[in-house]
């Protein structure tokens, strides 16, 4: 397979931003799409009401679009630069499950193990390789025809950049959902990352000039309560008769 990825519209924009005169981050109107090419083999198992599918995926990419930093000695100035740079290798492993523990009870699972090496083609001396990935849970509960349950959990590991790796990232709901009044009215609760106020997005980049650290804290926690209504029956006819009809023709 083959995915073209063009790049945004803000990476495109050569306004230099110097809010710090220190650090310094532009786009590059020269930018081109990237291309990145896969190979893909998978196999999946079905086995009464359980399933498991298996894919084995390897990617290359020989200029993708990367964000990376660039030191100058003479004026001790920190550039934030964007161009078609990077040389990209990824292998994953992807594994998904879904099954039914029991009649009323579902449960389905994914994981995806990846090990990735970029490399600058500008600048051999910025390479860098690892490993990431991601698993998340789900599962629910019928406890009556009305009544059901769920909760789902999802963690993932920090990406390889060229220059250092993103921050890791957690979350965790549960929720639960009653039907009234023959099944006309639902009324559902759900709770996400509870035991959470905040969360912080950390990230680290690092050359042979700098080091750099950021830290994001964002609020995680939240309960939202939703009430559904469904009244009525809709009905529609539509005409299947094709072709254009130009009745906003000036007549002769």
């Amino acid at each position: 397979g083959r995915r073209l990825r063009r790049p945004y519209i803000w990476d495109l924009n050569p306004f230099v931003s110097n809010i710090d005169s220190l650090n310094i981050r532009y786009g590059n109107p020269d930018l081109g799409p990237e291309m990145t090419n896969t190979g893909e083999l998978g196999y999946t198992v079905l086995k009464g009401k359980t399933s498991i599918s298996m894919r084995f995926i390897q990617a290359f990419n020989n200029r993708q679009i990367i964000n990376y930093t660039s030191f100058d000695e003479q004026s001790g100035i920190t550039s934030a630069l964007i161009a078609n740079a990077g040389v990209n290798r990824a292998t994953t492993f992807v594994i998904n499950l879904s099954t039914k523990v029991t009649k009323l009870w579902s449960l389905s699972a994914g994981a995806n193990g990846r090990y990735v090496r970029i490399r600058n083609r500008f600048d051999k001396s910025q390479d860098n390789h690892g490993v990431g990935g991601y698993l998340n849970i789900n599962s629910s509960y019928q406890v009556t025809p009305q009544w059901s349950a769920s909760v789902s959990g999802f963690v993932s590991r920090p990406d390889v950049q060229l220059q250092g790796q993103s921050g890791y990232f957690r979350s965790y709901n549960a929720s639960t959902s009653y039907k009234l009044f023959k099944n006309k009215i639902t009324i559902a609760v759900s709770a996400n990352n509870f035991f959470t106020k905040y969360f912080s997005y950390i990230s680290r980049s690092s050359d042979v000039n700098f080091k750099l650290y950021s830290e994001n804290r964002n609020l995680q926690r939240s309960v939202n309560m939703s009430v559904r209504w469904n009244f009525g029956k809709l009905s529609e006819s539509v005409s299947r008769k094709r072709g254009i009809n130009n009745d906003d023709l000036k007549a002769q």
